[in-house]
């Protein structure tokens, strides 16, 4: 398999080791996720607390990204992609927000 290098700025590369085939196998919908939290148990308020704040920190950082690489055209796959995976996680943040609205109860 062969990795394409990109320089992104003068002396540092950007190496995409990731396989070309996409797969949506850890993807989950809004409901899908939901229903992964109910029986895994992870309904805990504080355990969503923490779970909401990884999301919004992986978001925060892939938009920090998406805005420095925004300009170079060989990168415009990845800022979408990035996109995409921002957009997802919000929908999950959602999710969790409704669930601690809900009282993030094990019951639920």
């Amino acid at each position: 398999m062969e990795f394409k290098e990109v320089e992104i700025m003068p002396g540092i590369y950007l190496t995409d080791f990731r396989k070309k085939e996409k797969t949506n196998e850890i993807c989950f919908s809004p409901e899908e996720y939901r229903m992964e939290l109910r029986q895994k148990g992870i309904l805990h308020p504080e355990v969503l607390r923490m779970e909401r704040e990884r999301f919004e920190n992986s978001m925060e950082k892939l938009k920090e990204t998406n805005e420095e690489i925004k300009e170079d055209e060989e990168l415009k796959e990845i800022v979408r992609e990035n996109e995409e995976v921002i957009e997802r996680m919000g929908k999950y943040v959602e999710v969790i927000n409704e669930l601690l609205g809900e009282g993030g109860s094990i019951f639920l």
